[in-house]
């Protein structure tokens, strides 16, 4: 004599009891009166082993994705930190290149005085240069004579200085 079978109702879920000779019938849920056909005793047998394998590889699949979330935590932990780091490094960086722009900015301005201060000074030298190639020197009267000699003026290698002839 064959067992009952227990299975669940494919509508509701409720779980139905039904002897061997209603294997194959079309039966009514006494919960949501819906219809449907009762598994045999190997069909339910079948479908519980497959429902057994897909528990385990269920769990299986479970355990593998709390291992990589737990992983994928981790993983953005040391992310994070490393975005962080990199983060930091990045504001240093942008902080050496405002102060290194303002120093070159401040070299700059003191170059640009500097040419124009040695503008400046070589008008100023080309100019003196100029009047001293035209300035004609002047001998006082009382150097005239020196014991019977004439002074003139006369150019030499460092420049105008006085002969006695």
């Amino acid at each position: 004599m064959m067992a009952n079978s227990v299975f669940a109702c494919p509508h509701c879920g409720l779980s139905v009891e039904a002897g061997a000779e209603l294997f194959g019938a079309e039966c009514q849920c006494p919960g949501c009166d819906g219809i449907f056909v009762v598994p045999s005793a190997e069909a339910i047998g079948k479908w519980t082993g497959e429902m057994e394998q897909i528990r385990a590889q269920r769990a299986d699949l479970e355990r593998r994705v709390e291992e990589l979330e737990g992983r994928l935590k981790e993983a953005e932990g040391v992310e994070s930190g490393e975005r962080a780091k990199a983060a930091q490094a990045l504001e240093k960086a942008e902080a050496l290149r405002v102060v290194a722009e303002r120093r070159v900015e401040e070299l700059e301005e003191r170059d640009n005085r500097w040419r124009g201060e040695v503008e400046v000074l070589q008008r100023e030298t080309r100019l003196l240069q100029e009047q001293l190639k035209e300035a004609q020197p002047v001998v006082p009267e009382s150097w005239a004579f020196v014991q019977g000699r004439t002074l003139t003026a006369a150019e030499g290698g460092s420049g105008m200085f006085w002969k006695v002839a």
